[in-house]
């Protein structure tokens, strides 16, 4: 609900020419740092060892979200949504 109240903002703005902070972070078309998650489905362990570097995961029956970075350090996170 949050995000539509905000979508209507923005657009009620940009209809009438006026600039909104808040269009570019909401823009469709914009660049998230290269952050793909890839969703697979399996064991936490087997998907662990074979993710590859820059890449992530979404393990649902876990609710973590894992990415390895570049170095291939492991990072993990909450997948609950906090919206």
């Amino acid at each position: 609900m949050t995000h539509g109240t905000i979508a209507a903002v923005i657009l009620c703005d940009l209809m009438r020419g006026k600039k909104n902070a808040w269009a570019n972070r909401y823009d469709p078309s914009r660049k998230i740092n290269g952050w793909i998650f890839v969703m697979k489905k399996g064991r936490l362990k087997s998907n662990l060892e074979g993710l590859s570097k820059e890449s992530g995961i979404v393990i649902k029956n876990e609710k973590l979200a894992v990415y390895k970075d570049h170095k291939g350090e492991m990072h993990k996170f909450s997948a609950v949504c906090t919206i």
